[in-house]
């Protein structure tokens, strides 16, 4: 039997974190999804920082069960899939290697044309098949459509997801969306230091406006505290013309401050 992860975390947001392992113990992954999903979005508990970001780790993991892994014929333990990291990995690459990328890609391609079309109810259901056959554009897409509420009832949270999907899965622009959302609160909680983290992955990955925000935000203290210089040295960086080593110096900048920030970002 897997058992949820000890936290240092105080009483009462061990008390908030205590409702994940009695969710999944319904083993009904829609009513884990409401009783997270209500937690997390209660504007009281936003002040416990650490207890919303393992909620949310959870969360999401109960999203990947609905869209990703229910139906797909693997067998398992609930507990095993949220709590023992091997199994849910295990699973989660089992059910995703069963999609079809090609047909994933024609999704894709169908959406894209629906937006040119300026359909964007038609479009958002597109980019949903993708999404669900793990296309990262679709996800990111599909992602933008219920965050907007374009042709669909918005649904900021859910849109998170998606976002966080196409994130994990190398999408800048999802990355930038993502780290946006930690910053303002929309769709996630705020949280600084995810914030960052997603500005910096984004950078690292290519990403102009992810390089940008993250050398704003350090500079100002944000995400980070303590390394304005670097945040500064950041958007000198960004400015330039760069060689190709000052490039990969910047590059490896950016990876090893997401490396010193990971052991502290639950969900990603």
């Amino acid at each position: 039997m897997a058992g949820l992860p000890k936290y240092d975390v105080t009483a009462h947001e061990q008390t908030l974190i205590d409702r994940i392992p009695e969710a999944v113990s319904t083993g009904d992954v829609s009513h884990i999804i409401r009783t997270l999903a209500e937690i997390y979005q209660d504007p009281e508990n936003h002040k416990y920082q650490s207890a919303m970001m393992i909620i949310e780790k959870y969360l999401f993991r109960a999203y990947e069960l609905q869209y990703f892994v229910d139906g797909s014929g693997a067998e398992f333990a609930y507990d095993e899939f949220f709590f023992d990291e091997e199994v849910h990995k295990a699973v989660v690459t089992a059910a995703k290697s069963r999609f079809d990328a090609d047909e994933a890609h024609l999704e894709y391609e169908k959406g894209s044309a629906m937006v040119s079309l300026h359909m964007a109810e038609t479009a958002g259901l597109f980019f949903r098949k993708a999404a669900l056959q793990g296309d990262i554009k679709g996800a990111y897409e599909y992602g933008v459509t219920l965050s907007r509420g374009e042709g669909m009832e918005a649904d900021e949270l859910e849109g998170a997801f998606w976002y966080w999907t196409a994130a994990c899965g190398g999408h800048s622009n999802a990355m930038v969306n993502l780290a946006i959302g930690y910053r303002s609160g929309t769709g996630v909680c705020a949280d600084s230091m995810s914030m960052i983290y997603w500005y910096l992955k984004s950078a690292a990955a290519g990403n102009r406006t992810g390089l940008m925000a993250s050398g704003s935000c350090l500079s100002q203290g944000l995400g980070i505290p303590g390394i304005k210089e670097v945040g500064n040295y950041i958007l000198l960086q960004a400015m330039k013309n760069l060689s190709e080593e000052e490039e990969a110096g910047l590059n490896d900048l950016l990876l090893q401050l997401c490396g010193t920030l990971e052991p502290y970002i639950y969900n990603r």
